[in-house]
C-alpha cells in the first residue's frame, strides 16, 4: 500500500490475521445459531403436524375462493374422501353445504372485516351423500397488510349429540306425560269408587226387579273396567325400585289389553 510519497506502509499480518479469525467465529457461530433455529423449526413443525393430524375433529384451510388447500385425516374419513384418489383443491367447502343459506351467511361473516371468526350450526353432506349435524368454527387469514388471503377452521360432528338431544326431549315428554296421566287418574279414581259404592247399594236392594238388577250390573262392570284402566295409570306413573317376584303372565297380559281394550276394538283386533 503506498501513501502521499509512494512509499508502502508496513502491514501488520498479525493483525490481519486476527480479523480473518474473527470473521471466521462470527461465520462459524451464525451457522450454528441457523443450525439451531432450524432444527427448532422443524420440530414445531413436527408438533404442530402431528397435532393436525391427531385431532378428533375436521381441521381445513381453505384460499380466497373457498376451496381447500388442507384437510386433516379427520376431515378425510368425516367427509368419506379417499386420500390417494380426491383432490381436495378442486373441491370448495360450500359444496359441502346441504343449505344454500348456510353459504351466504358465511360469505356475509367472513367478508365482514368488523367480523373475523365464524361459528355456527349447519348440515354438510358427504361424498356419499349422508348428512351430517356439525358446528363450523373458521376465521379469516390475512396478510401483514390485512388482506385477506383465506380461511381456516374446524368441523365437529355434533350429530349423535343432536340426537341424543332429541331423545333426552322426548323422554321428558314422556315423563311430563306419565305425570300428566298419574294426576287426571287420580281425579277420575274419586267419582269412579263413588260411582261404584252406590251401584252397590243399588245392587243389594232387595225390592229391584230383574232389568234393574242387569242394569246396575252394566254399571258395575264397566265401572271395574274404569278402576283397572286408572289403577294401571297410575302403577305406570309411580316411579319405584324394581324387583323380582313371581308373576302371573296371564294377569299381566288382561291388564295391559284393559288399556289396550278401547283401541284394540276401534281396530278390530
Amino acid at each position: 500500500m503506498f501513501i502521499g510519497s509512494g512509499k508502502p506502509l508496513p502491514i501488520d499480518f498479525n493483525q490481519v490475521g486476527d480479523e480473518f479469525e474473527q470473521v471466521q467465529e462470527v461465520f462459524e457461530q451464525t451457522a450454528d445459531h441457523l443450525v439451531v433455529m432450524h432444527n427448532e423449526l422443524r420440530n414445531s413443525e413436527k408438533k404442530y403436524r402431528r397435532l393436525f393430524e391427531s385431532s378428533p375433529n375436521t381441521i381445513f384451510i381453505c384460499n380466497t375462493d373457498f376451496y381447500f388447500q388442507e384437510l386433516n385425516s379427520t376431515g378425510f374419513n368425516l367427509l368419506d374422501f379417499d386420500q390417494n384418489l380426491h383432490d381436495i383443491h378442486s373441491i370448495s367447502l360450500f359444496d359441502l353445504f346441504v343449505h344454500q343459506k348456510d353459504k351466504d351467511i358465511v360469505l356475509d361473516k367472513l367478508h365482514n372485516e368488523e367480523s373475523t371468526d365464524l361459528d355456527m350450526d349447519l348440515q354438510i353432506i358427504t361424498r356419499s351423500g349422508k348428512k351430517i349435524d356439525v358446528i363450523l368454527s373458521a376465521n379469516r387469514l390475512l396478510d401483514d397488510r390485512k388482506q385477506f388471503i383465506g380461511v381456516e377452521g374446524v368441523i365437529r360432528d355434533v350429530t349423535k349429540r343432536k340426537q341424543m338431544d332429541k331423545y333426552l326431549a322426548q323422554t321428558e315428554k314422556l315423563a311430563s306425560i306419565g305425570q300428566l296421566a298419574a294426576g287426571i287418574a287420580h281425579e277420575i279414581n274419586n267419582p269412579l269408587g263413588v260411582i261404584k259404592c252406590y251401584s252397590d247399594l243399588i245392587h243389594k236392594n232387595p225390592q229391584n226387579d230383574t232389568q234393574v238388577s242387569e242394569d246396575i250390573g252394566v254399571i258395575q262392570k264397566h265401572t271395574q273396567n274404569c278402576k283397572t284402566i286408572v289403577e294401571s295409570l297410575l302403577n305406570f306413573a309411580r316411579v319405584s325400585e324394581p324387583s323380582f317376584k313371581k308373576s302371573d303372565l296371564h294377569q299381566c297380559l288382561d291388564e295391559i289389553l284393559s288399556v289396550l281394550n278401547s283401541e284394540m276394538t276401534k281396530q278390530q283386533i
